[in-house]
C-alpha cells in the first residue's frame, strides 16, 4: 500500500468533526471492501494526516493518523 502525507497548516484550520468525518467515511469504506473475496489491498492508499497549526490556540489530534483511501477517490478527497 503506498503511503501519502496529507499537511494541513495555518492559523485558521477545518474543524476536527469535519476532517473525522471525512476520515471515518474512508474507513468505513476500506473495512466493508476488506471483507469482500476479492479484496485488493493494493489499490488503497494510506493517507497520513499531520496539521501544522500556527495559531495562538492549542490544537488536540482527535483523528486517525493514517487513513486508508482508495486510489480512485484520491480526487474527491482533496
Amino acid at each position: 500500500m503506498e503511503e501519502l502525507a496529507l499537511l494541513i497548516y495555518g492559523d485558521l484550520l477545518p474543524p476536527h468533526k469535519h476532517i473525522t468525518k471525512i476520515a471515518n467515511k474512508y474507513i468505513t469504506y476500506f473495512l466493508k471492501d476488506e471483507k469482500k473475496e476479492d479484496f485488493m489491498e493494493d489499490v488503497y492508499v494510506q493517507i497520513r494526516i499531520e496539521e501544522r497549526y500556527i495559531g495562538l490556540k492549542n490544537r488536540l489530534w482527535q483523528w486517525p493518523p493514517i487513513v486508508p483511501v482508495k486510489a480512485e477517490y484520491l480526487t474527491k478527497l482533496y
